[in-house]
């Protein structure tokens, strides 16, 4: 065997190293994306499910008046709920600001140079979710 064939073999092992580096970053890229998707899609139901919950306070809120007018109910079961009401808004807010930072973080992380692109399509995401 010749020092040619010897730099040949070992050049084409040195390739095939690199392509397999390659291969398990690429992987190991896509696998922690879909991950930061998965969190994304979680917290946006949260979401969607804290929205809900207040609407029904909201709407109860309404209810809950009528019956402090009728001395039904206490004046302090208005306060209760509206409390519910604050903090339920509050859980929203922070998870919304957990969900902007995640879809950065993931965008700053994982698109490289693409990473404004990255961010379009993760906000493009989440619209659909």
């Amino acid at each position: 065997m010749c020092i040619r064939d010897r730099d040949r073999i070992a050049y084409t092992e040195k390739l095939e190293k690199a392509k397999q580096d390659y291969l398990q970053l690429k992987s190991s890229v896509v696998s922690e994306l879909l991950s930061k998707i998965d969190k994304l899609c979680q917290l946006q139901n949260e979401v969607k499910n804290l929205e809900k919950l207040k609407v029904f306070f909201i709407r109860n809120m309404e209810s809950l008046k009528r019956e402090v007018k009728a001395g039904v109910a206490e004046v302090a079961d208005l306060w209760e709920l509206n409390e519910r009401i604050i903090d339920t808004d509050t859980k929203i807010y922070n998870l919304s600001s957990q969900i902007q930072a995640l879809k950065y973080e993931a965008a700053f992380n994982l698109g490289g140079e693409k990473w404004s692109e990255l961010l379009k399509i993760l906000n493009k995401i989440m619209e659909e979710a």
